[in-house]
């Protein structure tokens, strides 16, 4: 069989539109090896509120938490519907540490509080864990 000028093209033409398909972004940063935010659930008891939660059992890497876990319970005190649309930054500029502990990935804990100075006001709560050396960012406020 004789070389013809469109089997050439044919060749050129499939091979430009093969190597111009993939999409070119800029590089994407490296997954961080820290916990993932602590998921909790806080409900009242009388005078006190308790507070359940767990730390996912992989770091946003996909890699296994090993070892204990430290965690950091923030609580807030604002008036009624200052809760609304609170960032991470505000909450930690107003909020205070009433706890920090280390256990397994699971935690129980039981805050009192005077129920006179949560009078009309939302009771804002976040936790954060620390495995190692890493942090995770604040769970939902």
């Amino acid at each position: 069989m004789r070389n013809s000028p469109t089997w050439g093209l044919v060749f050129i033409g499939t091979f430009l539109f093969v190597s111009a398909c993939g999409v070119k972004k800029e590089p994407l940063p490296p997954l961080r090896k820290v916990p993932a935010p602590p998921v909790f659930r806080a409900e009242q008891s009388g005078a006190a509120m308790v507070l359940e939660g767990s730390l996912p059992p992989k770091r946003m890497d996909g890699t296994p938490i090993t070892g204990e876990v430290e965690f950091t319970i923030w609580r807030d005190l604002r008036g009624k519907g200052g809760a609304q649309g609170i960032r991470e930054k505000a909450f930690r500029d107003s909020a205070s540490v009433i706890a920090r502990f280390s256990t397994s990935l699971h935690f129980r804990y039981v805050d009192s509080f005077d129920p006179k100075e949560a009078m009309d006001k939302d009771l804002l709560y976040a936790v954060e864990a620390k495995n190692g050396k890493r942090k995770s960012g604040l769970s939902e406020i």
